[in-house]
């Protein structure tokens, strides 16, 4: 029972810390379309989701997904490869969406 109320609480505080304001992501919107380009970073090693393809580039459902979203948003979608164990610095440094 302890174990279950300790998964509960870090899950709900996990998801607490994670949902940003409104504010917050109005203005990333914003800076996306004033700027005109959707950067996304991947891994590379996560097939089906994420892959490098022949053609050293970023493949998979992930990055198709990130391909429609800035489509419809009317802006150039760039990719980022990045390691996994990195990805947090990028997102720090504003280097991708």
């Amino acid at each position: 029972m302890v174990y279950i109320r300790n998964v509960l609480s870090s899950v709900l505080l996990f998801l607490f810390l994670l949902a940003p304001a409104p504010g917050i992501l109005a203005d990333d919107l914003h800076h996306v379309k004033d700027e005109g380009v959707l950067r996304y970073a991947m891994s590379g090693q996560c097939p089906p989701f994420n892959f490098v393809d022949e053609s050293n580039h970023l493949a998979g459902f992930d990055v198709e997904i990130c391909r429609e979203i800035a489509r419809r948003m009317e802006v150039e979608g760039r990719s980022l490869s990045t390691a996994w164990d990195g990805s947090w610095l990028v997102c720090w440094r504003e280097s991708m969406n």
